[in-house]
């Protein structure tokens, strides 16, 4: 009996669903919310034929292929509705409507922010809602610009960027993931216009002057798998080739390649015109006769182990004993370049490349501002003779560096085998900490037990640069869970605020970046000051629990526990500044 009514149930829903015509919202959201509860039954059912497990095999990867369309197509209409300017009252409600499997309210209008969107836009709402990462969730919105429609500066909808492949992606014989990774591949070929009204087009040519994305189109028809990715590897190796020789400034940038043998591997592209210049400055500041050129010349240690009689001050006897130490030599062309270019990046290159501190080095007079030279030996030009007697002022530093070391109170004692790691993700060594603690000034913090700053306090509205570094090194970056904006981008809000009474204090301020800032003001997230060590609570719709929560992206191992509400213990942080001066000062970002 009950086999007969599930077929008969069947049945009659493929008979409901082959009457053309359109379903009501709420019958769409049960029919969604049945084929998961129908794929999550088929997972669990017990299979002994091998027909019935080879036809359920393509069964479901044409359900893969259906749910992938739904997939890109939701994301589509959460941008097409706006779905991004909802209250939040009206988010928590469908929240709580999806945690208890029931309908909301559809037919009244849905309600809308009058000002400032609750989210900032699809990519985010869409992140914060299905709890996947950002950039997942940006990869959807513009997957769908590519297959499905485009928004002009004006919110009107438009077609897709590349016609052809959008027909790929909706035909049903066609796997819409092969259409998908098409159109990523045919989009970095195109250069988006600085115009804003122009929507990007398909517009990429190959050698013969056929557009990309016809020839690519058409290799789709390939039935063989393996001709047809070949042929389009060769179609768009091609044609990155071809793009690159008519416009090489595309693939100009400096790139983070991850680490390689212990060093940090970089890779800079730049034109020939920007590599004159580049080499012009390395060429003078490795000039033997300047101070960079003769700071750059010092040895450094060479690839042997030394004795354990000739380690130096900063090594443990335990590391010596280990050959950590190796003897000094003469360093390399590219280790000299190296620091010759660490070192003009600590001076204000406008005032370089004018030729002010090479007059000043050969006597003359600073014409373009009056000043004199001097003789303060902290105050001469890199590229200044090392044994000039007239030396000239130190230009302005355009960015200056600053190298926060955060490690426990055993590395800094030196009682511990392990290491310190820098702001941005970076071992070091134990030896090599402590070469950079005793090469730089030191700036200590002294934390409490919980990680909560005790000992930097100043009053005033705007954060002084003692307290921004402060909070700075104990937050790391946004403290919003989740969130990746870098600690040198965020601002410092006040828990308190300062127009209701707050303080300008290190336990009353915190981390944020400008998004999550305008989010807690608009009282979209709770900021709450935990003893020093602030969390937040994110809205319900993202975080029913309604949970006190700290970023623990840029979080130490041994520190994992301290991100908790009165967790025990937080290690200690240094903040090591190499270009510090006893005057230096700076504005807040505060804005509140």
């Amino acid at each position: 009996m009950q086999q007969r009514t599930c077929t008969e149930a069947i049945e009659l829903l493929g008979q409901v669903l082959a009457t053309p015509g359109r379903l009501e919202a709420e019958d769409q959201l049960r029919l969604a919310r049945l084929a998961v509860e129908i794929g999550q039954t088929l997972s669990t059912l017990p299979v002994d034929d091998p027909r019935t497990a080879l036809l359920l095999a393509g069964l479901a990867e044409s359900l893969h292929h259906s749910s992938t369309r739904l997939q890109i197509q939701s994301a589509h209409l959460v941008e097409t509705t706006q779905a991004h300017t909802l209250e939040a009252d009206e988010l928590e409600e469908l929240r709580a409507c999806e945690q208890l499997g029931t309908l909301p309210e559809l037919r009244q209008p849905p309600r809308r922010c009058t000002g400032r969107a609750t989210c900032k836009d699809p990519a985010a709402l869409l992140s914060a809602w299905l709890t996947i990462d950002g950039f997942a969730a940006q990869r959807r919105i513009d997957d769908a610009h590519y297959v499905i429609g485009q928004f002009d500066m004006h919110a009107n909808p438009c077609g897709p960027q590349f016609t052809r492949i959008a027909q790929r992606f909706h035909d049903k014989t066609c796997p819409p993931q092969q259409a998908l990774n098409l159109a990523r591949r045919l989009a970095k070929l195109e250069t988006r216009s600085a115009d804003e009204s122009e929507l990007p087009g398909a517009t990429a040519l190959t050698t013969s002057g056929k557009l990309v994305e016809k020839a690519a189109d058409e290799l789709l028809d390939e039935p063989d798998l393996r001709t047809r990715t070949s042929e389009l590897n060769k179609l768009f190796k091609a044609a990155r080739s071809q793009r690159l020789t008519q416009d090489p400034s595309v693939e100009a940038g400096l790139f983070r390649r991850g680490e390689k043998h212990g060093l940090q591997h970089y890779e800079l592209l730049v034109q020939a015109s920007d590599a004159e210049v580049l080499e012009s400055l390395i060429v003078q500041a490795d000039n033997p006769r300047t101070k960079a050129g003769s700071a750059s010349r010092q040895p450094v240690p060479d690839g042997t182990a030394a004795a354990p009689s000739e380690y130096p001050d900063f090594l443990t006897p335990a590391e010596a004993n280990l050959g950590l130490w190796k003897p000094m030599r003469e360093p390399s062309v590219g280790q000299r370049r190296l620091k010759a270019l660490l070192n003009l990046l600590q001076f204000d290159l406008r005032k370089l490349s004018a030729g002010t501190a090479l007059h000043c080095a050969e006597g003359e007079q600073d014409l373009a501002d009056g000043t004199a030279e001097t003789s303060n030996p902290d105050d001469v030009s890199p590229l200044a003779p090392a044994t000039s007697p007239v030396e000239s002022p130190a230009p302005s530093a355009l960015v200056r560096p600053t190298v926060i070391v955060h490690l426990k109170l055993d590395e800094l004692l030196g009682l511990a085998d392990s290491a310190g790691v820098t702001e941005h993700g970076l071992n070091l060594t134990a030896a090599e900490l402590r070469q950079v603690l005793a090469k730089a000034q030191i700036i200590p913090l002294v934390l409490g037990s919980r990680g909560e700053v005790l000992d930097i306090g100043r009053a005033g509205r705007q954060f002084p640069r003692a307290m921004r570094r402060a909070i700075k090194a104990r937050d790391r970056g946004c403290v919003v869970p989740g969130c990746t904006v870098p600690v040198e981008l965020c601002e410092i809000h006040h828990i308190q605020w300062w127009s209701r009474g707050g303080p300008t204090s290190v336990a009353n301020g915190m981390c944020v970046c400008k998004t999550h800032h305008m989010d807690i003001h608009a009282g979209l997230i709770t900021a709450l000051p935990n003893h020093g060590l602030p969390m937040v609570i994110l809205p319900r719709y993202q975080d029913p629990e309604q949970k006190p929560r700290r970023n623990r992206i840029n979080q130490r191992a041994f520190e994992l526990s301290a991100t908790e509400p009165r967790a025990p213990e937080a290690p200690p942080i240094v903040t090591v500044d190499p270009g510090a001066t006893a005057d230096g000062t700076g504005r807040s970002p505060s804005t509140e």
